[in-house]
């Protein structure tokens, strides 16, 4: 069974611009790119690893804003 979680987080401005124009760039969604950044940097810090249930993708990526 896959749980999800929704979450609220307050970003600053530029730095959601990057995010969107990275995921636009990448064909992605928002959530996977702040999803990989965050297993990355917690791979970094503490080892774990980076491919580990990571969650599926569904639909265009413009609908993961």
């Amino acid at each position: 069974m896959l749980v999800c979680m929704r979450t609220t987080m307050n970003l600053r401005d530029s730095l959601m611009q990057q995010v969107r124009k990275r995921a636009d760039s990448d064909r992605r969604t928002v959530t996977s790119i702040v999803e990989q950044a965050l297993r990355e940097l917690l791979a970094r810090d503490e080892g774990v690893p980076e491919e580990d249930g990571l969650l599926p993708a569904y639909g265009a990526p413009a609908l993961g804003r």
